[in-house]
């Protein structure tokens, strides 16, 4: 279940955090207020290619992190190799992020430490399910 969602320096959001609570978590708000971004800081914790046309016109980096609360036993599904190995034992909580710079390279993190975006990629299938208007993940 996603918890939280921190994004820095995304497009337009200098800062945003948000607290999720449990259960179905709905969005929504004006044109323009900033859905869409929301959802990309999402794609980028899920392991979607890192554009640096995402950074903010006021940094030289944009960075996005989810906390995740996960089960032991859901760690041992194989999407979560790559992330697992890096996870300290006693942690439960999962916390994935990723930067991005201005010039498009992108660094993904498990627990503060690097993995890949494919390893976000493999272990998001298994986390989130978005539905919006254009854009549906299962």
């Amino acid at each position: 279940m996603l918890e939280r969602l921190t994004v820095s320096n995304l497009v337009l959001i200098r800062e945003a955090d948000l607290e999720l609570g449990p259960g179905l978590t709905v969005v929504t708000g004006e044109t323009g207020a900033g859905k869409t971004i929301l959802l990309g800081a999402l794609g980028l914790i899920l392991g979607a290619r890192a554009d640096g046309a995402v950074v903010g016109p006021a940094a030289a980096e944009a960075y996005v992190e989810a906390t995740f609360a996960v089960e032991p036993d859901d760690l041992a599904d194989e999407a979560f190799e790559g992330v697992r190995e890096v996870l300290p034992d006693d942690e439960d909580a999962l916390v994935l992020a990723r930067r991005v710079t201005a010039a498009g390279r992108g660094r993904a993190l498990a627990a503060g430490r690097a993995t890949t975006r494919e390893a976000l990629e493999r272990a998001g299938e298994r986390l989130v399910g978005v539905v919006s208007q254009h854009e549906a993940r299962a």
